[in-house]
């Protein structure tokens, strides 16, 4: 349906009917021809609530986020008893990290509404202060409205594993499965693994894109096949060698290009749930990841590669960025800048060396002048040439991605630089991990403060090479 200024703007326009045509091409998608409806409509009434309301949701849907808070705004100083607007206040400040300024409008939203979204919203932010026992609180109240909303119960799920219940934790983390953004791939939910006795069928395991999920929990691969499973992994194609020599595994498969024939299938993100895990029982069979062999190496000469000044005791791979860059186009609160890792320079007798992949590896060109400092990323195509530099490097410091878990999993020296909100298996506090026994954490002490986290980093690097016999 098209619409235009004279039609609109005639004297049989009907505001309602017109704000109704507004909704209408909102919820398609419309949003140029909800702007033009909604201008039309508050020059005929300049103070329609609903019209202005709409203009606060377009403004932040279109992420327009200092129009929207005025439009909000605008709403609230006319009436004060519209739980839309103070919840919308409370996402704009949420997503701004500005989480007392959210709470503040969510409470005042909970006031008018006993909604879901808002006890989301509210323990959203009471997760990201690191409060998860008031997180779990207005989490656990949402679920006495809807008991089986699967994001509440999924967010709950992820707040009980930060806080080491794995028993009650893992179960409300499955509800995942049922959000409607899940990516399930070809597998069907009918043939989901319930956990029993295989007798020799065909399991494929797979994951979503998080590649240092799929390094994590391949470890569950070994105990499947013991449930008498023979094992296919559908596998992103960045770890279909490194995980060539996994054990337990029968086939790899390449998850963009083949669809394998298979009886049952499970989520690896599901494993620990069907496997009973719990803090204690992790499995720990580390290494459980190899580098292949030197005859199998890429076309390049490693030791060449890592040949430093005659004076360096210390080798150490380094990672500023996770891939979440690349799919989202926004950087992420994991994300460090570079500059905190040059400062380490300052240390004698150690060289860096970048094992940053992606676009944002080329950011080392503008330190090209340091001295100690070496760019491995041409040479590596793929997590088998990543784990091979990793073998003949005495250290790796990395924030929280892929490469992390991969030094962990090769039981390689890695020190793992968390956010403030960090992920569910870092638990809360702990400086060592139950998944990883070489992996030393270094965590934030507030939101994006990565400068608390290098005035950790700093000593202990020059008392780990004091201590250091290379």
């Amino acid at each position: 349906m098209n619409y235009n200024s004279q039609e609109l703007a005639n004297k049989d326009f009907e505001i309602p009917e017109h704000f109704s045509k507004a909704i209408h091409e909102y919820r398609v998608g419309n949003l140029e021809k909800v702007r033009e409806i909604l201008e039309l409509i508050l020059l005929k009434n300049p103070h329609y609530i609903e019209a202005l309301k709409l203009k606060a949701m377009l403004a932040h849907r279109t992420n327009n986020l200092q129009e929207a808070i005025v439009e909000y705004k605008k709403v609230i100083s006319i009436t004060s008893n519209d739980a839309i607007c103070y919840t919308g206040l409370g996402n704009i400040y949420q997503q701004q990290a500005n989480f007392d300024e959210a709470i503040s409008y969510y409470q005042k939203a909970l006031l008018l509404a006993n909604n879901c979204n808002i006890y989301f919203g509210l323990a959203t932010c009471f997760t990201a202060q690191k409060n998860l026992d008031e997180a779990i609180n207005y989490l656990t109240k949402g679920l006495k409205i809807e008991p089986d909303n699967p994001k509440l119960r999924c967010e709950r799920g992820i707040n009980l594993l930060k806080k080491g219940d794995y028993e009650n934790g893992l179960p409300d983390f499955e509800y995942r499965l049922k959000l409607p953004d899940i990516i399930n791939y070809h597998f069907l939910k009918d043939t989901m693994w319930d956990g029993s006795d295989l007798n020799g069928k065909e399991i494929v395991l797979h994951i979503g894109s998080r590649l240092s999920r799929a390094i994590q929990l391949i470890r569950y691969a070994p105990l499947v096949a013991q449930r008498g499973g023979n094992v296919i992994f559908a596998c992103a194609k960045p770890l279909l060698r490194l995980f060539s020599n996994v054990s337990g595994i029968t086939q790899l498969v390449d998850r963009e290009i083949t669809s394998a024939n298979f009886e049952v299938n499970a989520s690896l993100l599901s494993l620990p749930y069907l496997f009973g895990t719990t803090v204690s029982t992790i499995p720990v069979n580390v290494p459980y990841i190899f580098p292949c062999k030197p005859e199998e190496w890429t076309a390049w000469n490693i030791q060449s590669l890592l040949q430093a000044a005659s004076d360096t005791r210390l080798k150490i791979g380094i990672v500023w960025k996770t891939g979440e860059y690349e799919r989202s186009g926004s950087l992420c609160e994991k994300d460090c800048p570079l500059s905190y890792f040059i400062n380490l320079l300052s240390i004698p007798y150690i060289s860096l060396y970048s094992l940053q992949v992606g676009k944002l590896s080329s950011e080392i060109h503008e330190f090209k002048h340091e001295s100690r400092l070496y760019d491995l990323t041409p040479q590596i195509k793929d997590f088998a040439d990543t784990a091979a530099l990793i073998s003949q490097l005495d250290l790796v410091i990395s924030v929280d991605t892929a490469v992390a878990h991969l030094a962990g999993a090769m039981g390689s020296p890695i020190w793992t630089l968390l956010a403030f909100d960090a992920d569910w298996r870092w638990l809360q506090e702990r400086e060592d991990s139950p998944w990883y026994p070489t992996m030393r954490l270094f965590r934030q002490r507030q939101y994006g403060d990565w400068e608390s986290v290098f005035q950790q980093v700093i000593p202990a690097l020059k008392q780990h090479l004091a201590s250091y016999r290379g």
